[in-house]
């Protein structure tokens, strides 16, 4: 799974906490880290978060600078050797400065 989130800051650099989850509240942690979002990256952090579970509902979320994320959800794939898979895909929109196609 792939985590991404953007910080909104001045710094030239600031750590941001992710936790995944089993539960919403985030109590039940399966994988958890810290890693560095700066200005060379749009301070923007891609987290690959490896050992899940196949077919499984995750929560995850970020913290930094005294600020905590919307806790999100999303489910791992499901094992190799199923017969069906959907996918779905969302992306940023801000119709009044412009289309942001994926």
């Amino acid at each position: 799974m792939i985590l991404w989130t953007r910080v909104t800051t001045e710094a030239d650099a600031v750590d941001v906490e992710w936790k995944v989850g089993r539960d919403p509240e985030l109590r039940d942690v399966v994988s958890n880290g810290t890693v560095s979002a700066d200005s060379a990256s749009d301070h923007t952090v891609h987290v690959d978060v490896q050992g899940l579970t196949p077919g499984t509902t995750y929560h995850y979320g970020f913290s930094t600078l005294h600020e905590r994320s919307p806790v999100g959800r999303t489910r791992t794939l499901p094992v190799p050797d199923s017969d069906h898979l959907k996918i779905a895909m969302v992306s940023c929109a801000r119709y009044d400065t412009g289309y942001f196609n994926g």
